[in-house]
């Protein structure tokens, strides 16, 4: 993470010098929120709770340095609010504003550990995002399988694999091995993930929902692109209705093709189960 906050710093400075003071404050929003809130905080847990009070201070000592940084960063953006958590949260000897601004050292950025964690995070969200896709309860915890990985994705799940069966809700996480009937799969760089969700939803059920789900955003869609096909529609209507529509246009795009998608999984998943 403090190869995290040194790229933020770097990627914020970038933006501040050229103006693009948007960019800046995505940059910030980014690192706070998607990263240190999403998942570094979660990645800490297991680090507590194991109980071993060695490797807990480092991580809290860790996380506080991470929490000061950022809030320095963040304070053009939110001088008020940030100035009330600096004090909130340390004995301090100067205000916030008065803070030395983080120093950009590319030295602390290890691209070996951000693209291992890169690999952590995205396989994780992979499998919420089938569970979701398929209704599969958020309290219900199942099992995975990784087949077809490489020698280097297989060494990062065993690194890992505490963390990541946290994360996904995973009884048990396997590497190899055949999927049983009623698995669905999702492909995951050149490995696919196995999910087992015979008897822990209704299949049949499930395919219904999403064809009706699908016909239903295709009546949606049909009728956007009637409106954006309409020649009178585009010359009298504001421009800002107009790239509205086209945005709640690919929106329903993107979400119909999800929706195919995790039917597709379960259409697999039938055809496992097929005598």
């Amino acid at each position: 993470m403090m190869g995290e906050v040194a790229g933020l710093r770097m990627r914020v400075d970038e933006a501040l010098e050229t103006y693009r003071f948007n960019d800046a404050a995505q940059a910030v929003y980014q690192g706070i929120w998607n990263i240190f809130c999403d998942w570094y905080l979660e990645f800490t847990k297991p680090v507590f709770e194991k109980g071993d009070e060695g490797p807990a201070a480092e991580t809290r000592q860790t996380a506080g340095w991470v929490l000061d940084q950022l809030l320095t960063i963040l304070h053009p953006f939110m001088p008020f609010v940030t100035e009330a958590l600096w004090r909130e949260i340390g004995d301090r000897e100067t205000p916030l504003i008065e803070a030395p601004w983080p120093a950009a050292d590319s030295g602390l950025i290890d691209e070996s550990a951000v693209r291992e964690m890169g690999q952590v995070v995205r396989l994780v969200t992979l499998i919420r995002t089938v569970r979701a896709e398929l209704n599969v309860p958020p309290s219900r915890r199942i099992t995975a399988l990784v087949r077809d990985a490489d020698d280097a994705l297989a060494r990062v799940i065993e690194r890992h694999m505490v963390l990541i069966r946290r994360l996904a809700r995973l009884d048990e996480l396997t590497i190899g091995g055949t999927p049983p009937p009623g698995s669905v799969e999702a492909v995951f760089d050149d490995a696919v993930v196995s999910l087992p969700l015979e008897g822990v939803i209704d299949i049949d059920a499930e395919m219904a929902r999403l064809k009706k789900e699908i016909d239903r955003t295709g009546t949606s869609i049909a009728a956007m692109e009637r409106k954006l096909g309409n020649e009178q529609f585009l010359s009298r209507a504001p421009e800002e209705v107009v790239e509205e529509q086209r945005e709640r246009l690919e929106a329903a795009l993107h979400a119909r093709h999800r929706l195919e998608e995790a039917l597709a999984r379960l259409d697999i998943s039938q055809e496992g189960n097929a005598p």
